[in-house]
């Protein structure tokens, strides 16, 4: 009896590669921001994460500024506004102003990029679309609605930021649990506070304040201003 074929060891399986796409690329990018900050978010960090070789990635991501309009656009469908308005502005502004809020908090870089990218994106012009359509049933002028979703937005922008800089100036972990790095603070003598006003301020303010009911209130102050402005919504068929 020939044996020999059982001496032969059979030759291993080639292991199948992941194929490359743009969603792959873009889920990388977006975990490397999240984690390091959007500077680190460069191809060849993208391409070691992937396991692939730099070049193949400009195959599906042309530059850059593509990338990050990418990025942008993910992170905010993280997060999307809903499906319709309600037929109150004021509920409506208020559900999109936190749904925009979770998504930069869960991609702290978020308010930085966006600020600089053009908001053609289908998760942008979602947003938009749904704050539009929530303003325009009260007949305001265009630039009127456009001002408000603006100052909507930047104010959400602004407090994710100053949240997130509070947030690293203590060392409070980060949304992984992660411990973040407390910048170093200077070892010259702090001067005293020669401010009442200001000394009171200090002494008198929460140490660790909290975030949402902040959040809360300044939304409702911004509104507040937006309600000066804007006319009346329009009664809801729905009741």
């Amino acid at each position: 009896m020939n044996t020999d074929h059982a001496l032969v060891s059979p030759r291993p399986a080639t292991p199948t590669r992941t194929p490359l796409t743009v969603e792959r690329i873009v889920d990388a990018a977006l975990a490397i921001a999240d984690r390091q900050g959007v500077e680190a978010v460069v191809m060849r960090r993208i391409a070691a994460e992937l396991d692939c070789a730099t070049m193949s990635l400009y195959r599906h991501v042309r530059t850059k500024d593509e990338l990050h309009d990418l990025m942008v656009d993910a992170a905010i469908g993280t997060s999307p506004p809903p499906e319709q308005p309600s037929g109150d502005w004021r509920a409506d502004l208020t559900a999109l102003a936190h749904a925009h809020r979770t998504a930069a908090r869960r991609h702290p870089w978020l308010p930085q990029l966006a600020a600089t990218r053009p908001t053609l994106s289908p998760h942008a012009m979602a947003t938009t679309a749904f704050a539009h359509a929530v303003l325009d049933r009260l007949d305001l002028p265009t630039p009127l609605t456009v001002n408000a979703i603006n100052t909507l937005l930047s104010f959400v922008h602004g407090f994710v930021q100053t949240e997130e800089h509070r947030r690293r100036r203590r060392g409070m972990p980060d949304r992984r649990g992660e411990p973040s790095v407390p910048p170093a603070v200077s070892t010259s003598p702090q001067q005293p506070i020669n401010h009442p006003h200001t000394s009171r301020i200090v002494n008198e303010s929460e140490p660790h304040p909290n975030t949402d009911t902040e959040f809360t209130w300044q939304l409702d102050r911004v509104l507040d201003g937006l309600a000066a402005v804007l006319p009346a919504s329009k009664p809801n068929p729905g009741g």
